[in-house]
């Protein structure tokens, strides 16, 4: 495109779009403060305790170490009444080396969290099921082993 090409273009798109008139309504006014608290909201991905569907796990974070190298946790939310480790195709947690999950016998919502040989970090899920079987939503639990065997 020539020079001369692309300032008829660009004119014809200036007066394009002063073809339009003025706006017939101004937008709604947001209020600086809402503003800020919508961008400064994180948001749950940035916080490795929360989860969806208001399902929790509890206490969360968890740190594993030599005078607690087993933390007993608690998934709950509302309407939920059963749980499930949330597992990969490899049928495994996504804790590695770093701890050990299982499941208590005595509350379907109660889990023992172990230490494992790995000194790190880790974010393990479980689901949450209300009364019928159906998934209100995921957990999730930031497990730190300060305990390596």
């Amino acid at each position: 495109m020539r020079y001369s090409q692309a300032a008829v273009a660009g004119s014809l798109l200036v007066v394009l779009i002063g073809c339009q008139g003025p706006p017939t309504s101004t937008p709604p006014y947001t209020p600086a403060s809402a503003m800020r608290a919508h961008f400064s909201n994180p948001g749950p991905e940035s916080d490795p305790c929360e989860g969806s569907g208001r399902v929790k796990v509890r206490p969360c974070p968890v740190t594993l170490t030599k005078k607690h190298p087993t933390i007993e946790v608690v998934v709950g939310g509302p309407d939920v009444v059963d749980s499930a480790e949330k597992t990969n195709s490899k049928n495994r947690s996504g804790c590695g080396h770093v701890c050990q999950v299982g499941q208590s016998f005595s509350s379907p919502l109660d889990y023992d969290v172990s230490a494992g040989s790995k000194c790190a970090s880790v974010e393990i899920s479980f689901y949450g099921y209300d009364g019928s079987g159906q998934t209100v939503g995921i957990a999730r639990l930031k497990v730190i082993n300060k305990d390596c065997q």
